[in-house]
């Protein structure tokens, strides 16, 4: 398409060019009143006319598939790309209702536009919508510090609820004639009701902050929100109860009830035992396609016993990390810490072993909203946000996963 424009520019050059050349020559011979030459004249004029609006279209349509880049860009989160002067107008009144908020309260003034911008963002309960970028960012924080949702299913959603089909057995698969009527098992696919939860997260900025026009506000929340909101979701997809919260895999009934024994009362090893063999009986427990994306679950305490646990041969199952980034393996396979996982105790699920991105989907709900809290802590000097988010997660597939219960006795 440049290269289109490019080529028109030329022509209305040349165009404009010959004609120069032509009227100049006119004058100089006092010719312009011949008739053939007025007829001349005109079809440059028309050529030019034609040329001229090509290049007009041309360039518009260059600047519509232009505003479509910014437009993906920006819905993509990229703060950088801005698509209209209503969108800027927009992230300027979300940046102002963050530092001063609004109302009599409020230390800045709303020109009415600013307003109108804020206030197509607003929801049913005082809040604000939180702009794509700024969700995005604390979506990524929180990517990057999780430890469960990397490695399971997920998903968004528009929804309140979700449906999610839980599968229990596998189909049984026949070769040639004599077994194309084979019986298929059982396959028990059902449906069950995931609903979509909400995570309210809170925190206080000093007034002082806000107010410096140097202080990167959104940075600032974004970390905070991000991390926070990580860790917990992590401590709920293991042992939520899934009450107004996800279902925690470890407090998942059929997934309790596939557990191995640590065979030592109260602990996962003792002098007498080598304390390896409650980890492999789980590991194997798994059939391979599980196995071998299976992943190791436990708390940084958990850990630190596990890394003292030796084989027959001496040699420790606990191997550090290959490569800078990379996690640690146990028995080969990798290792996350979700800390609320629960520690070593008896009667207690501290290790789970699986499958979790065939066993464990999680859905977002888009739309974090964000409200401010001005008065409640007025007296500190500090402003309360209060961002709430929306996520779901439920134990699809208990086959996969095998944890570990510390023996009583």
């Amino acid at each position: 398409m440049a290269d289109m424009l490019k080529e028109l520019l030329e022509g209305i050059k040349q165009n404009t060019a010959g004609l120069r050349s032509e009227l100049d020559e006119l004058k100089s011979k006092h010719l312009l009143e011949d008739p053939l030459l007025k007829e001349k004249l005109e079809r440059y004029d028309q050529e030019f006319v034609e040329l001229k609006n090509s290049y007009e279209k041309e360039k518009k349509a260059r600047e519509q598939v232009e505003l479509k880049l910014q437009r993906a860009k920006f819905l993509s989160g990229d703060p950088q790309d801005p698509i209209s002067e209503e969108q800027k107008l927009q992230k300027k009144a979300f940046e102002k209702f963050i530092r001063y908020g609004v109302g009599e309260s409020s230390k800045a003034s709303w020109a009415p536009d600013e307003w109108k911008a804020l206030s197509s963002l607003s929801d049913q309960d005082g809040g604000f919508l939180i702009l794509p970028d700024f969700e995005n960012e604390i979506l990524k924080i929180a990517q990057n510090s999780a430890e469960v949702r990397p490695v399971s299913n997920v998903g968004t959603t528009n929804r309140d609820r979700v449906q999610v089909g839980k599968i229990t057995q596998r189909a049984v698969i026949g070769w040639g004639n004599e077994n194309v009527a084979v019986d298929p098992q059982d396959l028990k696919f059902g449906l069950e009701d995931m609903p979509i939860n909400e995570i309210t997260a809170l925190v206080l900025i000093p007034n002082s902050t806000l107010e410096d026009a140097g202080a990167n506000i959104f940075s600032e929340l974004s970390m905070i929100f991000g991390e926070d909101i990580a860790a917990e979701e992590d401590d709920q997809f293991m042992i939520g109860h899934g009450v107004g919260r996800p279902e925690g895999i470890l407090s998942n009934a059929e997934v309790q009830s596939r557990y191995v024994s640590s065979g030592v009362a109260g602990a996962l090893t003792d002098p007498t035992h080598n304390g390896v063999d409650c980890l492999i009986q789980a590991q194997y427990k798994l059939k391979k396609i599980y196995r071998r994306s299976g992943v190791w679950a436990f708390n940084s305490t958990t850990e630190g016993i596990i890394r003292q646990v030796k084989n027959a041969n001496g040699d420790y199952v606990w191997q550090p990390p290959v490569q800078a980034g990379a996690p640690a393996t146990l028995l080969g396979n990798s290792i996350i810490n979700p800390e609320g996982t629960p520690d070593i105790a008896a009667n207690s699920y501290p290790i789970l072993f699986g499958d979790f991105r065939r066993g464990y989907r999680i859905r977002d709900r888009k739309g974090m909203t964000i409200q401010r809290l001005v008065e409640r802590y007025a007296e500190y000097r500090q402003t309360g946000f209060l961002i709430t988010k929306r996520v779901g997660g439920q134990v699809v597939l208990a086959e996969s996963f095998v944890p570990i219960k510390i023996a009583t006795s």
